[in-house]
C-alpha cells in the first residue's frame, strides 16, 4: 500500500493544538503515513511542549519526525493579524525544505482534528494530472475576495488552504518561494486571507478538488455531520474558554489523549463548556 507525507508549519502559539491534530491523525491513519515533517521557529523548539509532542508521537506511532527551524524574521514584513501569525507563511518554504525525493505531501493547519482514514490521498497521483499544484476543498465563496479579480480576473474558484495536498514537482518546478513572499509584501493591504490568498493567485486554476468533508470549516460545520477532518478555522477556536463550535468537543476529547492535557486545561474545557452554554445566544458565530 502505498503511503503519504504529512507537514506542519507552525510556533509557539498553536503548539498544543498541533500536539492534537497530529495524533488525531496518527490515530486513524499510522499505517497510511509515511514521514511527519515539522516547519517552526526556534522559539517553538525550545518548548517543553514541543519536545513531549514530539518525544509522545515517537514512542506511542512509532513515526520519524523531520523539523526544519524556519528564521520567522523573513516573513516579518508580510501580514499577520487577528488569528494568524507568520508561521502560516511557513508553507512557502515546503518544497524548499522537504527532501527532493519527497514528491507530494499532505500540508495541515494545526487547528484541524482529524477523524477518519484517509485513504484518498494514498490514491491521488499526479502523473496523471501534472498540471496540478495541489488537491484541496472548494472555498465555495459567495463572492471572491477582491484581490484575486485584480490580479487574476480569469481566476474561478478558490480553495481553502488548510488543507492542501501538494504536487511537490510542480511547485519546485513553476514556483518561487521568494517571489510567493515578495508578493504578499507588495500587496499585504490588499489580502483578505493571508497565504492562502496568494496560493489561489499563484495556482491560476490548477488544483483538484477533495470532497467537502475533507477539510470541514465554518460554512461547512453545519452541513457534513460526520467529517473526515474538522478545520476550526476562523475565531471559533475550541481551545478559547468561549466557543459555540458544533465540534468543540473533538478538540477536547483528543487533548486528553495526550501528555500536555493538565488540570488547568481540565478546569478550562469544564469552565467554558459551562459558559458557552449560558452565553450562546449571544455569541456571534461569524469568522
Amino acid at each position: 500500500m502505498s503511503k503519504f507525507s504529512v507537514a506542519y508549519c507552525l510556533d509557539e502559539k498553536y503548539l498544543i493544538p498541533f500536539c492534537c491534530s497530529l495524533s488525531s491523525l496518527l490515530d486513524h491513519n499510522n499505517h497510511l503515513v509515511d514521514e511527519v515533517f515539522l516547519l517552526h521557529d526556534e522559539q517553538s523548539a525550545n518548548s517543553s511542549q514541543f519536545r513531549q509532542t514530539k518525544k509522545f508521537i515517537q514512542a506511542k506511532y512509532e513515526k520519524k519526525i523531520t523539523d526544519f527551524v524556519i528564521e520567522p524574521s523573513i516573513f516579518r514584513e508580510l501580514r499577520a493579524d487577528h488569528h494568524i501569525s507568520h508561521a502560516t507563511y511557513f508553507r512557502f518554504l515546503i518544497a524548499d525544505k522537504l527532501p527532493s525525493d519527497v514528491e507530494t505531501v499532505l500540508s495541515i493547519d494545526c487547528d484541524t482534528i482529524v477523524k477518519k482514514e484517509l485513504d484518498l490521498f494514498y490514491t491521488i497521483n499526479f502523473e496523471n494530472e501534472s498540471n496540478l499544484f495541489a488537491y484541496a476543498v472548494d472555498h465555495e465563496f459567495h463572492e471572491t475576495p477582491p484581490i484575486l479579480n485584480k490580479y487574476y480576473s480569469s481566476l474561478k474558484t478558490y480553495f481553502n488552504a488548510g488543507v492542501l495536498f501538494m504536487n511537490l514537482n510542480k511547485i519546485r518546478s513553476e514556483l518561487d518561494s521568494q517571489s510567493l513572499i515578495k508578493f504578499g509584501v507588495d500587496n499585504g493591504v490588499d489580502l483578505k486571507f493571508w497565504d492562502q490568498d496568494i496560493l489561489n493567485i499563484h495556482f491560476r486554476n490548477n488544483w483538484g478538488r477533495l470532497p467537502a468533508e475533507y477539510n470541514v470549516f465554518e460554512s461547512h460545520s453545519h452541513k457534513i455531520s460526520n467529517p473526515a477532518i474538522i478545520h476550526y478555522t476562523g475565531n471559533r477556536k475550541p481551545w478559547r474558554l468561549i466557543c459555540d463550535h458544533p465540534f468543540r468537543n473533538e478538540y477536547w476529547r483528543q487533548l486528553k489523549k495526550t501528555p500536555l492535557h493538565t488540570l488547568r486545561f481540565r478546569l478550562i474545557e469544564r469552565l467554558g463548556t459551562m459558559l458557552t452554554g449560558v452565553l450562546r445566544p449571544f455569541i456571534k458565530t461569524n469568522d
